[in-house]
């Protein structure tokens, strides 16, 4: 492999430079937009009041009525989910909100591995055989036409809730009802809302048909915000519009949770103190949610969002070890995979690792932390005796789903989108596969990644103001992205490595005015190799508070970062 630097398929564009906290201010409002009052007004004082009615989406009213009836004729429904955080809490937000209303109610998620994503005719059969009335779905279904067709022969009625796009030639035209933003017949003005927050609509406007007091459907809707904060965050939607007011009112839910087990979790990994933030949804709850699937079982997941702890503590324990299980499984695989990066005798446009003991729950952790070191496009592979599992990941400016579309005639299943996708495959196509990739993104290429910045600080701009003035603008995330600023030319002067890992690192820098500045760069230990003390760099950094001992300080987490010349 080339041991060119990692920052030499990143490109900096040029950008401005603040001296001052108003600078930051008046160029922050510029960039989002939002220097106009009318604009400001909206984005900080969105309330649950200005959410478009449930009714808006289409298939929703149908949908809602035949559960109406379901509940009434005492016919039993299973919701059926999907294994990644949104699908867990898109199912605990229905199973719990049909359950307030009556319903019969029980779910069933696939397994990751040995199911996949979406329905299985051996899956309809058991749910069929279970003596289920109506099939609904959340965050899955849009594309499972045959699946879908083949449950109403045995009897179901489907109904589909989804937020994935749909393909025209896998649409379930059997189901009863299709609710989702993305299909051609809703006007829905918000398109983009996770699987969660359809499963929460549909609550809402089964609340209407219902025809529930103002006060009882508060009582129903308002827990689940916390649930839909979590999916929201954790599937990484846009966080503007509808979205982040569901995300704000849910993480001012999650501050003092009315949920057992999210109350046990929060004590036992949390900061106690400190509020809770999307940061904490993304760091501290998501993952151990998602730890269920990848290597575990599911299901505990879901029982402690809606569960009673007093009765099963051994969950929020369960979960904790499959975590930390999920890391350190993770960061073996990640060391395997660079070894392999390093055999090549070249540099590669689409890097190809794996091995046949890697969990497939993992791979996705293992292509989206090398995609970020590489700057390349990432396919992370388990290797069967017939079969080849992947997930694969891809930087900004390069599309994936494009890549797997070049080597279809190969796979057996795949799909995704430009940032993520997956696919299975007979082992015997990996040469294949690995040719027709090496086509479509070949060696030489010379596309870059583009550095995501806001502007340069000078030494004299006070990061503290800067910080605190940015809160009301919170949650960060896809769509209201943290800014990111940078400080030009500081000289490294020390290394600490940092972590059970030692792959976190330290940076203590100084400025040529005297003035000094310290960074930490999670998952960097690939840097050092390039790090010389003594060096002239470039700092891109996101600002936060850290709390530690009681104390607060200014904590710069970085970004990217560059050599520059003398």
């Amino acid at each position: 492999m080339t041991d060119q630097a990692p920052w030499h398929h990143y490109h900096w564009a040029p950008t401005d430079t603040y001296a001052t906290v108003a600078q930051a201010q008046q160029g922050f409002l510029r960039q989002r937009s939002l220097a106009a009052p009318d604009a400001l007004h909206s984005w900080l004082h969105g309330s649950l009041a200005d959410l478009p009615t449930p009714a808006q989406m289409h298939g929703l009213v149908p949908a809602a009525q035949r559960l109406s009836d379901a509940i009434d004729a005492g016919q039993r429904i299973m919701v059926y989910g999907d294994f990644d955080t949104d699908g867990i809490t898109s199912t605990a937000t229905l199973v719990w909100g049909l359950r307030q209303l009556g319903a019969e109610v029980s779910y069933r998620i696939p397994d990751r591995v040995r199911d996949s994503h979406g329905l299985r005719h051996h899956l309809i059969d058991e749910i069929a055989a279970s003596g289920a009335t109506v099939l609904l779905t959340c965050d899955c279904g849009i594309n499972d036409h045959h699946e879908v067709t083949y449950a109403t022969q045995l009897g179901l009625t489907v109904i589909i809730t989804d937020h994935h796009q749909s393909d025209p030639a896998r649409f379930p035209h059997a189901a009863h009802a299709v609710v989702n933003p993305h299909q051609a017949a809703c006007t829905y003005p918000e398109q983009v809302l996770a699987g969660v927050g359809v499963a929460w609509k549909l609550i809402c406007g089964l609340t209407q048909v219902r025809q529930l007091s103002a006060s009882r459907t508060l009582q129903i809707i308002e827990p689940l915000l916390e649930f839909v904060a979590i999916g929201l965050v954790a599937d990484c939607v846009p966080l503007i519009g509808e979205n982040r007011i569901l995300v704000k009112a849910g993480l001012a839910q999650l501050q003092h949770s009315r949920w057992p087990g999210l109350r046990q979790l929060l004590r036992e990994v949390g900061d106690s103190g400190q509020p809770i933030t999307e940061e904490t949804i993304g760091f501290t709850i998501a993952p151990r949610l998602n730890a269920a699937s990848r290597l575990g079982e599911v299901q505990y997941a879901v029982g402690l969002l809606i569960g009673d702890e007093s009765r099963h503590p051994q969950r929020v324990a369960y979960l904790q070890r499959l975590n930390s299980d999920r890391r350190a499984l993770t960061h073996e695989c990640v060391t395997e995979a660079l070894l392999q990066v390093e055999d090549l005798s070249h540099s590669a446009g689409c890097y190809l690792v794996g091995a046949p003991h890697w969990p497939e729950g993992i791979l996705g952790l293992v292509a989206s932390r090398l995609v970020e070191q590489l700057g390349r496009p990432v396919v992370a592979l388990r290797y069967g005796e017939q079969t080849l599992k992947a997930s694969c990941r891809a930087p900004a400016g390069f599309d994936m789903h494009a890549g797997l579309a070049s080597v279809s005639p190969w796979l057996t299943r795949w799909g995704g989108h430009a940032g993520a996708a997956g696919f299975s495959a007979p082992a015997e196509h990996f040469t294949d596969i690995r040719a027709g990739l090496a086509t479509h993104w070949p060696a030489d290429t010379t596309q870059t990644v583009p550095v995501q910045l806001d502007a340069f600080l000078t030494p004299q701009c006070d990061e503290s103001t800067l910080l605190d003035w940015f809160d009301p603008f919170r949650p960060w995330g896809v769509g209201n992205p943290q800014p990111v600023y940078a400080h030009r030319r500081v000289t490294l002067t020390k290394v600490k490595f940092m972590g059970q890992h030692h792959n976190h690192l330290r940076l203590e820098c100084v400025t040529d005015t005297g003035h000094p500045f310290a960074y930490v760069a999670f998952f960097a230990d690939h840097l050092t190799p390039h790090l010389v003390i003594g060096h002239r760099y470039d700092v891109a950094f996101t600002l936060s508070w850290n709390h530690w001992n009681g104390t607060q300080s200014i904590q710069r987490l970085v970004q990217h970062i560059r050599q520059v010349g003398e």
